[in-house]
């Protein structure tokens, strides 16, 4: 049986190209090893894009996790890559930063930038994460906060 913590706890992962468009990408329950991974309810921001659009987004991005499973053992491709239609993960984050963003009722948001690393891929900056508690949520805070860790990720 899965643990409802997966259910409580909402995560995106955000491809920001250079041009500021996104990528969004909702996680779901990978059914074979009862873990998290992304799925295919992806869906593009294209820049420009308002505070409230960016922030709509993003609220979306957490409402459509948990919306599939992946039952294949070991699926042949990231969702990002089916999505993208390329060969590897290497080719589909090619020019892209990612901004990982967490959602959980007792602590909130946490948005998080990362930074891409030759070998390593992409590293969480979790000294400069972004907490906003479900008790300090303000209309716009979630899209503000994205924006800094957009800026502060490479």
């Amino acid at each position: 049986m899965l643990n409802d913590l997966y259910y409580t706890s909402k995560t995106i992962s955000v491809y920001v190209d250079k041009k500021e468009n996104l990528i969004i990408v909702p996680t779901g329950i990978w059914v074979p090893r009862g873990a998290v991974i992304d799925i295919d309810s992806i869906f593009e921001l294209k820049f420009p894009y308002k505070k409230e659009e960016l922030e709509e987004g993003l609220k979306k991005g957490f409402g459509s996790c948990y919306s599939q499973k992946v039952e294949a053992e070991f699926p042949e491709q990231s969702a990002i890559e089916k999505y993208l239609k390329v060969k590897s993960y290497n080719q589909a984050v090619k020019g892209r930063k990612l901004v990982s963003c967490r959602w959980t009722p007792e602590d909130g948001y946490e948005i998080t930038p990362t930074r891409k690393i030759p070998r390593r891929g992409f590293v969480h900056q979790k000294h400069l994460a972004c907490i906003i508690p479900p008790h300090e949520q303000e209309p716009l805070q979630l899209a503000h906060a994205f924006l800094i860790a957009s800026e502060q990720s490479s």
